[in-house]
């Protein structure tokens, strides 16, 4: 399929006008309405990202490189954490969303860090020990 056709099939697999869409993104509705029919050939690259998210999918579905438009949710496991690193872990973690990420979900990338503040509390906690 082509990038025209999954951007259509994904917005109405998810039942949103062209309307809801546009106001999303920040463009006119008529703008998406010739993503879809190919009008448009060389889309911005700033607009793929932030359309992805609009359709809850990945970059690399909307390109055509993905098959699955919803890849498993990763998670990092926190089950570990006393109650008071956990509280740690999620200051630290939700302040740095907005910081950083700009409030922009970046599953992979807000992981990569989460993982990196968990291995700084475990690693502070055997510091601590010694």
């Amino acid at each position: 399929m082509k990038i025209n056709e999954i951007i259509k099939k994904r917005r109405k697999d998810l039942g949103l006008t062209l309307k809801q869409v546009a106001d999303q993104l920040g463009v006119s509705e008529s703008l998406i309405s010739r993503y879809e029919s190919n009008d448009v050939k060389n889309m911005k690259v700033d607009k793929i990202a932030p359309l992805a998210k609009i359709l809850k999918t990945t970059p690399a579905y909307l390109m055509g490189w993905e098959d699955n438009p919803t890849p498993p949710k990763p998670t990092v496991d926190t089950s570990m954490l006393t109650e008071a690193e956990l509280a740690e872990f999620e200051k630290i973690t939700g302040v740095n969303q907005q910081l950083f990420f700009n409030g922009v979900e970046n599953d992979h990338d807000m992981d990569v860090f989460k993982e990196a503040v968990l291995n700084i509390i475990l690693a502070n906690r055997k510091d601590k020990k010694d």
